[in-house]
């Protein structure tokens, strides 16, 4: 006999076999638990749904005796947690600090705003301290922090990139090069380059420490709307208007490949956290997923009734969010490519999303001047 206490369990239980073959010679259990004793028990965590086979063998033939358990895998939620307000225009790029303690946002209205997510206290606005200039910031389109989260990147409409301190707010450097505004910054993983993407169809690669300016990549036939490093950062991203993604090597600054399947400008790209897959947001309204090691359209996702202009992975990878001109954010399993949930909630487009690392935060910034924290619930 094969039994359990349990036939369906959350994934993340154990369940206990209990099995028994009297006058058996040899006994094996499987998956995963090969030869065993001829009766016994046995508590097991399946991560997914799993067919046990008892094979029992003796003096008069095999036996065999099967159950299967099967694990309950709830679809997650994001419940909204509160409302940020205290931009004066729309907000065009959100991101969470590496320790998801922290949240900048880059408004239209010319400044960083660096944000308490625990409490969702506004804990400094950024804007430079040069007296004798009303703003040395434009439109900014872009921010990121640095790996160690001691630096904030921001690109903005005066065709600059420049580097904060994070624990006083202070500017430290400017990096100039761009003819047009810089549209989309990026760290690498080790915190030694950084990527920004401008309306003058390049993609620069800077030298942190230094502040040089390392190579110019060129390729693109219009605005570079978006970058992102690999994981292993060995492969840089790059989305435009120009309706094509771009793979290159950083360091070589060679292109690799073109990505061409969008039938409209390219707002986003986003890696998966072990850089095995590629998401790319476009005004097609389409979402797609690559096979950045082939170049291999996988699979697109629809549903959204406006452009996508925001993407981003979960840290474990089972979950990409988008956000929209239709107002929407939208959470889709990845494996499966399923739409799981639609949030909605902002006044206008959805132009920046991003999970904090232990993905408990979803924040969105929106043209409606407002980010929206969203935490995960359990159902």
């Amino acid at each position: 006999t094969l039994k359990a206490d349990r036939r369906k369990i959350k994934k993340g239980e154990s369940v206990t076999l209990v099995w028994s073959s009297t006058g058996a010679t040899a006994v094996t259990l499987e998956p995963g638990l090969g030869k065993v004793e001829p009766s016994g028990s046995r508590s097991v965590s399946p991560q997914r749904t799993t067919r046990y086979r008892l094979l029992a063998r003796g003096p008069g033939g095999e036996t065999e005796r099967s159950l299967t358990v099967s694990v309950l895998v709830l679809n997650p939620n994001y419940r909204l947690e509160r409302t940020l307000t205290g931009h004066e225009d729309g907000v065009f790029s959100v991101a969470f600090s590496p320790d998801g303690k922290l949240l900048v946002s880059g408004s239209s209205d010319k400044t960083l705003k660096l944000w308490e997510v625990s409490s969702g206290r506004r804990l400094r606005t950024l804007k430079g301290r040069r007296k004798w200039i009303s703003s040395i910031l434009k439109w900014v389109w872009s921010v990121a922090f640095s790996p160690d989260g001691r630096l904030l990147a921001s690109g903005s409409l005066d065709k600059k990139v420049k580097l904060w301190e994070v624990s006083t707010g202070r500017l430290l450097r400017t990096l100039n090069g761009h003819r047009e505004a810089v549209k989309s910054v990026a760290f690498s993983p080790d915190g030694r380059l950084l990527a920004s993407g401008s309306d003058d169809d390049t993609v620069r690669l800077w030298e942190v420490s230094t502040d040089r300016q390392l190579r110019t990549l060129t390729g693109h036939s219009s605005g570079v709307n978006s970058v992102a490093f690999s994981p292993d950062g060995k492969l840089l991203a790059s989305g435009s208007f120009d309706k094509t993604i771009k793979l290159w090597d950083p360091y070589s600054g060679r292109l690799l490949r073109t990505l061409t399947s969008h039938d409209s400008v390219v707002f986003s790209v986003a890696f998966t956290p072990d850089g095995k897959l590629l998401a790319s947001g476009s005004g097609d309204y389409r979402i797609k997923l690559w096979d950045p090691a082939t170049g291999r359209n996988l699979r697109t996702l629809t549903g959204h009734s406006g452009r996508v202009r925001s993407l981003a992975f979960t840290s474990d990878g089972r979950l990409l969010t988008s956000g929209s001109n239709d107002g929407s954010i939208r959470l889709w399993e990845v494996s499966t490519g399923h739409l799981l949930r639609t949030l909605t909630g902002h006044g206008s487009i959805v132009i920046s999303v991003a999970f904090s690392h232990n993905g408990c935060f979803l924040a969105s910034g929106s043209n409606d001047g407002t980010i929206k924290l969203w935490r995960r619930v359990k159902e």
